[in-house]
């Protein structure tokens, strides 16, 4: 009898531990699924990532391990040209490919290195200065 329970007891845990991976895995999948097709492809997302960086843009596709970023901008401090003025005086956004190695117009970026992505309003400051630039 009690090798029985032991049995009983074995096959329970495996069940619930195959149940449990099976569950974690198709909440994964529907994260996935959700993180490429959450709305509109063109709604602006913010992405932080686990580096303080924090990009802006549009969410086009999500892999197991990846998202694809486009139209991608970035803050930067503007800082006060005098030489004994070290100071912040404003932020501007930097168009992803205007730096001087031009990367493409795109970012993949790991799973592993987002700590959380925000939609954007389209009627926001960020969306706002994307829609002025690109209207330049």
């Amino acid at each position: 009898m009690e090798e029985q329970q032991k049995h009983l007891i074995f096959s329970l845990g495996v069940f619930l531990a195959v149940f449990l991976a099976l569950l974690l895995s198709g909440a994964l999948l529907r994260g996935s699924e959700m993180l490429s097709a959450n709305g509109d492809r063109e709604a602006f997302r913010a992405v932080f990532l686990t580096n303080g960086q924090v990009y802006f843009g549009n969410l086009t596709k999500s892999t197991k391990e990846t998202i694809v970023l486009e139209r991608v901008f970035y803050p930067r401090a503007k800082r006060d040209l005098a030489p004994d003025s070290p100071t912040v005086t404003d932020t501007e956004l930097v168009k992803l490919g205007t730096e001087l190695h031009t990367p493409e117009d795109r970012m993949e970026i790991m799973k592993s290195q987002i700590l959380f992505i925000e939609t954007l309003k389209a009627d926001g400051k960020v969306a706002n200065a994307i829609q002025q630039y690109e209207k330049k």
